[in-house]
């Protein structure tokens, strides 16, 4: 990960979201948002658009099969 990037990792019941910092002398300085998120689709979501990368809605398996026939 290069500094200035944001990431997500697993606190208690959420997701929490930080941005790396620099590393000094082998310390990462990093900046936690105190922004959380109660779902990992959430957290992902978040982080993507924090970094400016495309974010890819996840297909919903179910949501295309015809269980109805």
């Amino acid at each position: 990960m290069k500094a200035g990037q944001y990431y997500y990792t697993k606190q208690g019941n959420s997701f929490a979201i930080f941005k790396c910092g620099e590393t000094i002398n082998g310390v990462t300085g990093d900046e936690n948002l105190h922004e959380t998120k109660v779902d990992l689709e959430s957290a992902k979501k978040r982080v993507y658009e924090l970094n400016g990368w495309t974010y890819k809605e996840p297909v919903d398996k179910f949501k295309n099969n015809n269980l109805n026939k």
